[in-house]
């Protein structure tokens, strides 16, 4: 038999383990598995890099998408170097077939347009809670 704290815990943790998958606008047989950012440290750590090189600004989605790829699938199938194993855009296997230098160009290079990733970025960022403040309503119990 379960304990309710058991369950609080699995309840809990389901919700910082979210996946979404994302099928690529123009090429329909890729889609992208990534993990929803939910740690708020990592979100804000990846745009502070952003805006203190502006550089790096117009990527900060692009760096989004390479830190939470977890899966490509090509056909349904998930895409493996040559021993097997799953690559994401961190991978310089994958780098390397798209002609990226830095995981931030192979996930541009996969979408092939800076306003695809951005979309998929703020898809990720929605999912995770930011930018609802509006829809979130806490009701104040001393009022």
């Amino acid at each position: 038999m379960t304990s309710i704290g058991e369950e609080i815990r699995r309840e809990i943790a389901g919700r910082t383990r979210r996946t979404v998958e994302v099928t690529h606008p123009e090429l329909p047989s890729y889609s992208i598995t990534y993990r929803v950012p939910t740690d708020r440290s990592e979100v804000a750590g990846i745009f502070k890099r952003a805006e203190m090189n502006k550089k790096e600004a117009s990527l900060a989605d692009a760096s989004i998408l390479a830190v939470c790829c977890l899966e490509i699938k090509r056909n349904g199938v998930t895409v493996c170097d040559d021993e097997g194993n799953p690559v994401t855009f961190r991978d310089k296997v994958f780098q390397d077939w798209v002609n990226a230098p830095t995981q931030r160009e192979a996930v541009r290079a996969l979408y092939g347009s800076d306003g695809y990733v951005t979309t998929v970025a703020t898809r990720l960022l929605d999912e995770a809670g930011y930018g609802k403040d509006e829809e979130v309503i806490v009701e104040d119990p001393t009022s």
